[in-house]
């Protein structure tokens, strides 16, 4: 993290493992230099000008200026459907041909394609610098399943522990970092080197298009090394060497994806207790190099629950608090996405935690939707609930929208949450930590002083639909304890009815039509806004119902250019009900025409 100098100017070092400090008055740029040398060259001292009268957010936009560019995607990940460290099962290419076939079907019954699929550990022989798959479980190496993955459209993610822990390498003593486990020092080029060729080669045979880095200790306590053994010194050289790595596998592909796991915070502690602190997680100059930066394994946090896994939800929501406080963008953040199945190193959640987690992987703002375990626990409806969630997905990443948390701090046990969209149109969930019932009162920055339609979307997991609307008051959303609630919301056109509102697949939407004499629809795509014109007025999969019966639009023959609206003069009709069962997402706007005189 740079030095922040009063509100004007910040200065530091570019580099991950660099100390910039201010100390009694005078600015210290610290680098540890490899070995001891008459001169070194400097990592890059950047200074910086506040440009937008933010310090802070002047500091973010140029984090935003020079991390990596990257696409918005779905990764689906088989921990949880494995797990090689307890229960089982265990890691195999059987395993894995089962598997792959069982997320296939899911997002068949989901309508949601995976962009990839991630191996995590175990698939590597022992002592063989994770160069070959392991014999006993891969008899034929990666081969069926990367014919298996091709055939189904997923790319191909792969997992390797940096420091070679769990490849058991025998007679590699002399390299030992004497910090972890049998550790390897990453700072001594033989390490580096082994782990450089050995991704390189699956890059290049197996079509590895992601990967993820797992357990990074980049500090070593070895003298016989040559560097320091200073916990922030001795990380300089690591460091180097991976970004070389990085740098030179991106040259072999790249469309390359990488996620960052266990081990890139300032410290392995700040993973283990998420009570607010003083000082920085993490360093947002890893953003110049990496996709995702994990902000931990899923843990109960400080607050006490009814339910243990509400309190992981909290751990992860705190976490990103720190990773946030640190300049990381939300984008950047791997907030381990939806674990599924009964593996210990999960808890033994089974489902439990799909529909909260699945729902805050879109509103962390993350731009990643990553389920992880055994998808064969979930029910169709979960699938649609998935499909329904996706579809908020992609508004949010077509549209561009920004993620920023609302109310309170999780870190302190506080109601909190996350908005997640742009000035016309967005979405807010609300969680509350607490023991009891709370009545919070919600109003976005966005809202200003317009009115502004707000439906709830989403209540405890459960897809509702409901109508209010708020002006600058805001609005009360009732919250059940550990409970949350997705809002979704659009500034009015106008002062009276007439209001857009997203309508997705599978949805349905209640109006209230006591004392209306006709309701007016009019149809467009969300992704464009261009107005849906179909023969009779309804989009592919919308029925329009006031109870068992299907109301009857003024426009009944065929319109052979097409109409983008439907009209229907209604006869005491008390309540009328749209539904959706379509793959477009639509922006219907609704007008409630009051009958003369009421």
């Amino acid at each position: 993290i740079p030095v922040f100098i009063g509100d004007k100017i910040w200065c530091g070092i570019e580099f991950p493992a660099a100390m910039n400090r201010a100390v009694d008055g005078a600015l210290s740029l610290y680098q540890a230099p490899f070995a001891s040398v008459d001169y070194f060259r400097s990592f890059p001292v950047v200074y910086g000008l506040n440009t937008c009268g933010n310090m802070k957010a002047a500091f973010e936009n140029y984090v935003k200026s020079f991390a990596v560019k990257k696409k918005p995607m779905i990764l689906y990940c088989d921990w949880a459907a494995h797990d090689d460290l307890s229960n089982g099962p265990i890691l195999s290419d059987e395993f894995s041909l089962k598997n792959i076939e069982e997320v296939n079907d899911f997002s068949k019954r989901s309508s949601v394609p995976m962009d990839y699929y991630l191996m995590d550990a175990f698939w590597f022989e022992e002592n063989k610098g994770y160069m070959n798959f392991k014999p006993s479980t891969f008899p034929e190496g990666s081969k069926n399943v990367v014919k298996k993955l091709d055939e189904y459209g997923m790319k191909y993610g792969l997992w390797f522990d940096i420091n070679f822990i769990h490849a058991h390498m025998e007679g590699w003593e002399k390299y030992d970092s004497m910090i972890n486990k049998g550790a390897s020092c990453f700072a001594l080029d033989e390490v580096a080197n082994l782990m450089t060729e050995a991704v390189a080669k699956h890059i290049v045979e197996d079509g590895v298009k992601l990967l993820k880095f797992d357990f990074a200790y980049f500090e070593c306590k070895n003298p016989e090394h040559g560097h320091s053994i200073e916990t922030t010194e001795s990380k300089e050289r690591s460091i180097v060497n991976f970004i070389k790595m990085v740098e030179r596998l991106r040259e072999i592909e790249p469309e390359l994806v990488i996620l960052c796991y266990n081990g890139w915070t300032v410290s392995l502690d700040w993973i283990g207790c998420v009570c607010e602190r003083a000082g920085y997680a993490i360093s947002p100059y890893w953003c110049k190099y990496i996709d995702y930066l994990y902000c931990g394994d899923p843990r109960p946090s400080e607050i006490s629950t009814k339910d243990m896994e509400n309190s992981l939800v909290y751990y992860s929501d705190a976490m990103i608090r720190n990773f946030r406080d640190s300049f990381i963008p939300f984008k950047y953040i791997d907030d381990h996405g939806t674990m599924v199945g009964e593996t210990d190193t999960i808890y033994n959640l089974g489902d439990k935690l799909f529909r909260s987690t699945t729902l805050l992987n879109v509103m962390r703002g993350t731009e990643k939707m990553s389920p992880y375990g055994q998808v064969t626990n979930l029910t169709d409806e979960d699938a649609e609930y998935f499909r329904y969630v996706n579809s908020i997905f992609n508004v949010a990443v077509n549209g561009g929208y920004t993620c920023s948390f609302i109310l309170g701090d999780i870190r302190k046990g506080e109601v909190y949450g996350y908005s997640l969209g742009g000035s016309q149109h967005g979405y807010a969930i609300i969680l509350n930590p607490l023991k009891h019932f709370v009545n919070v009162n919600v109003k976005l920055e966005q809202w200003g002083d317009v009115n502004v339609s707000v439906v709830k979307r989403i209540e405890n997991g459960d897809i509702v639909s409901s109508r209010a609307s708020t002006a600058n008051g805001g609005i009360a959303v009732p919250v059940a304890a550990n409970g949350y609630v997705l809002l979704e919301w659009r500034v009015a056109d106008d002062k009276t009815e007439g209001q857009f509102v997203t309508v997705c697949p599978n949805e349905k939407l209640a109006f209230c039509t006591e004392n209306i004499s006709a309701v007016a629809l009019s149809f467009k795509k969300a992704d464009d806004g261009t107005p849906v014109r179909t023969a009779f007025g309804y989009p592919e999969g919308l029925t329009v119902k006031s109870g068992d019966d299907q109301l009857k639009a003024n426009v009944a023959n065929c319109v052979w250019s097409g109409i983008s609206w439907l009209y229907f003069e209604l006869s005491g009709e008390k309540e009328v009900c749209i539904e959706y069962s379509g793959n477009e997402i639509l922006l219907m706007k609704y007008e409630l025409i009051k009958e003369s005189g009421k």
